[in-house]
């Protein structure tokens, strides 16, 4: 346990949320933590009240004179006492070394207000850990995520006007105050959460937050603020990145993938498809210098372009069923193990693709490996949102829920775009970006 940490525990412990070494509860608090790690609790304990002694003596301006340096008299504490009482008044909580850290900043001639402001910003924040860390605790987060994720949290509340950071505290101590998800097909979190009230420099903060919990899995942006800001979102409960309504609920951000990455998979055989093109060599793949290239009759095409290939040979074809059933055979050989359930959903969904277009292709097979993720991780609930890498940001988002095919066809209806497929990539992440591709 670092000094911080032991401070953050130490503070949680207290029935004032900070400590104070003239309470003797606080001491015996302290006793018993140091106690547990094995540490010379009397010793510490001892030094801490001596080292407090001594601050008293010493709390000076550079005249001598008790009080800080470089504020106007008649708002100048003059004791240790005064000081407290001015940062309580201002709602801040005390730790051990707020003391001695607002003295030193303010008895330098070279400290700049910005300063000044950054450390009250930092005590003032301090506020926000309990309230947090309880809500999370309450959302069902375990004990090895809640403190971790209320600390990350305050942080981030360090620089918010005190008036809003304590409508936010207020909001997540009051669960009758606090608003369900109620989400869109197609709607705007940022939208959503302006209903809460709560200021849009704290949710812009909490909403792009990324952290990992204790399984070292990566926690995206817009999961926390939803837990937080959310009556009927919590943490995960088994399949699903959260719980909403006591439900499985997945979250993706900007170009996410569903499932292994697009690299990770390996490239559609088009031997068997190639049959259908008329000519020999009429379609294939090939390595150059560092680059897989496609050709179809006798020219290069771009790989992105996969899917106008596709249509134009399904249009040509003399034998339109053959062709897709070819296909088919070469698609479940992608990938068979049953972990992925990739040939299953090949089997399951193949025939809800539409033929007729580049654009139906390529949203089929877009959707056909969202009915596979969706189907192996046994999610109810599932929204993408724009968030992450690229121009996007707005807080844009798409919503489904139900069975796997009544998530994938609302996210057809929705208009949800994914990247374009390409003969090595046939699990395309889902997302916003300009370039991908809708109807």
């Amino acid at each position: 346990m670092t000094l911080d940490e032991l401070i953050l525990e130490w503070s949680y412990r207290t029935n004032k949320g900070y400590p104070c070494l003239d309470n003797p509860s606080d001491i015996k608090i302290l006793k018993s933590l140091l106690e547990s790690l094995n540490m010379p609790s009397n010793t510490i304990i001892g030094k801490l009240l001596e080292d407090e002694e001594d601050d008293d003596e010493s709390y000076a301006n550079k005249d001598g004179e008790p009080g800080i340096a470089g504020m106007e008299p008649e708002n100048n504490p003059t004791s240790k006492e005064d000081l407290i009482k001015w940062l309580q008044d201002t709602e801040c909580p005390i730790t051990i070394d707020t003391i001695k850290q607002i003295r030193d900043i303010n008895s330098n001639p070279t400290t700049s207000p910005k300063e000044k402001d950054k450390l009250k910003n930092r005590i003032c924040s301090f506020k926000s850990y309990k309230p947090i860390r309880n809500l999370l605790k309450d959302k069902g987060y375990p004990e090895a995520e809640f403190s971790k994720f209320a600390k990350e949290i305050q942080d981030l509340t360090e620089d918010i006007d005190d008036k809003d950071r304590m409508y936010f505290i207020n909001y997540i101590n009051n669960p009758e105050k606090q608003s369900p998800f109620k989400p869109n097909q197609r709607g705007n979190l940022y939208d959503d959460i302006k209903e809460t009230g709560i200021h849009p420099n704290i949710i812009n903060d909490i909403v792009k937050h990324t952290t990992q919990d204790s399984g070292k899995k990566s926690v995206g942006m817009g999961e926390l603020c939803l837990a937080i800001v959310f009556s009927n979102v919590g943490a995960a409960k088994g399949a699903g990145d959260l719980s909403l309504n006591n439900e499985t609920f997945e979250i993706k951000g900007e170009g996410a993938t569903l499932g292994k990455r697009p690299d990770a998979v390996n490239a559609i055989n088009l031997d068997n498809i190639a049959r259908f093109v008329e000519g020999e060599n009429n379609l294939y793949m090939k390595k150059e210098k560092k680059r897989t290239e496609l050709y179809y009759n006798n020219n290069k095409v771009s790989l992105n372009s996969f899917a106008d290939v596709l249509a134009d040979i399904y249009e040509k074809a003399k034998d339109k069923e053959g062709f897709k059933k070819a296909f088919k055979e070469d698609l479940k050989k992608i990938e068979t193990t049953k972990k992925e359930l990739h040939a299953e959903a090949v089997e399951e969904y193949f025939d809800e693709i539409n033929w007729s277009s580049p654009e139906g292709i390529h949203k089929g097979l877009a959707l056909l490996n969202a009915y596979r993720y969706i189907s192996k991780e046994e999610f109810t609930h599932f929204l993408a949102h724009d968030f992450g890498a690229g121009k996007g940001n707005t807080g844009e988002y798409v919503y489904a829920t139900g069975s796997p095919k009544e998530i994938v066809d609302t996210l057809l209806d929705s208009g949800a775009k994914f990247e374009k497929i390409s003969p090595a990539n046939l699990k395309p992440r889902i997302g916003f970006q300009s370039s991908y591709r809708e109807e």
